[in-house]
């Protein structure tokens, strides 16, 4: 790994049908790369996650 990678951070950001881990799922996933300054130098893939109509309709009150 080359010295200037060595610094980079991998940032995700989830989006989910409520906040308990255990029984919510993920609908969309957001993701950049910084250097160790924080700058951003990729972003992507931002990708929507299909899921069964099931588990949206157990979607918590304030996200819907």
């Amino acid at each position: 790994m080359t010295e200037e990678r060595a610094g980079r951070l991998v940032w995700m950001d989830l989006e989910m049908t409520g906040l308990d881990p255990e029984r919510c799922v993920i609908v969309e996933i957001a993701t950049l790369v910084t250097d160790a300054e924080l700058n951003v130098v990729a972003e992507g893939p931002n990708l929507v996650v299909h899921q069964p109509d099931e588990e949206l309709a157990k979607m918590d009150d304030f996200v819907a």
